[in-house]
Formats: C-alpha cells, sequence, structure tokens
C-alpha cells in the first residue's frame, strides 16, 4: 500500500536497492552529469571519508565523573 502512493505521487521509480529510485536519486543523476558539480562532489566525499577515518582512529575517552 504504501509503495502504491509512493508510486501515485511519483517519489519512486526503479532501482537497485529497495527495488525503487527515490526523486533525489534522478536529480542527483542529473546533477552529476556537470563537471564541475560531479567535481565537487567526489572532493566533499573525500572530505568526508578522511574525517570519518580520523574519527575512528581517536581512541575513546571515558567519562570519569
Amino acid at each position: 500500500m504504501l509503495g502504491e502512493r509512493r508510486k501515485m505521487r511519483g517519489v519512486v521509480t526503479e532501482g537497485p536497492v529497495t527495488g525503487s529510485k527515490t526523486t533525489f536519486d534522478l536529480y542527483l543523476k542529473e546533477q552529476l552529469k556537470d563537471p564541475g558539480f560531479s567535481k565537487r562532489f567526489e572532493e566533499a566525499g573525500e572530505a568526508w571519508a578522511i574525517a570519518l577515518q580520523s574519527t575512528l582512529r581517536k581512541p575513546r575517552q571515558r567519562n570519569l565523573n
């Protein structure tokens, strides 16, 4: 029923993970055709990967209170 409702609103098409692509997936696919956007998107992804690696390597501190 929910899937039917989403289809009626035009939010879902087809895709790999859930069998559906959202309107955002379609929007991003279109935006990635722009070389400038694509480059910035890739650089942002690399920055996130570095930030997450840095965070995961830091030892956790216990709260001694």
